[in-house]
């Protein structure tokens, strides 16, 4: 029996059928995976171009150093990468600092990985601040609700639906 060439083995991967519904059942190399998703992604927007969204359209070669040194680090690990944590706590003073905060509030947070995981994160956060204030004057507090313009960033309608919220 004649052994497939890498080469061969490769282009078996990369023209396999890759399910839509069900998770594969064969494994594929990691050449090959990356192949695969470059292919089908190729027609998507280029950031550069994307008007409609607040992604980062350009980044320095230096974020990417520094993101390619650490982004293996779980960072919500505080014992494991205590610098890290230090990094988030000096953050958020210096946010709480340039957002004016209350000088005799102590501010607090946490890191997210981007835009979106922040603005749900702030959003349960009012929403538990305003069935607590709802509730503490006798008020109802089972219908909560945003108003937004129409041009309202999608995140904030995802909120909205996956927590209850009404538009």
């Amino acid at each position: 029996m004649k052994t497939q060439s890498p080469f061969d083995e490769f282009f078996d991967q990369l023209n396999e059928d890759i399910p839509d519904h069900t998770f594969p059942r064969t494994t594929m190399s990691a050449f090959a995976a990356e192949a695969t998703v470059n292919s089908e992604a190729w027609a998507d927007a280029k950031p550069v171009m994307n008007l409609s969204s607040f992604v980062t359209t350009f980044t320095e070669p230096e974020a990417f150093e520094v993101w390619k040194k650490h982004y293996l680090k779980n960072y919500i690990d505080h014992d494991m990468y205590p610098q890290l944590f230090d990094m988030e706590g000096r953050m958020v003073r210096w946010l709480h600092d340039l957002w004016n905060g209350p000088k005799d509030a102590e501010p607090f947070g946490t890191a997210t990985i981007g835009s979106s995981e922040a603005c749900m994160l702030a959003g349960l956060a009012h929403k538990w601040n305003w069935r607590k204030a709802r509730q503490a004057a006798g008020l109802d507090a089972s219908r909560p609700n945003i108003v937004t313009g129409g041009n309202v960033q999608i995140v904030w309608k995802k909120f909205m639906r996956y927590f209850d919220v009404e538009l």
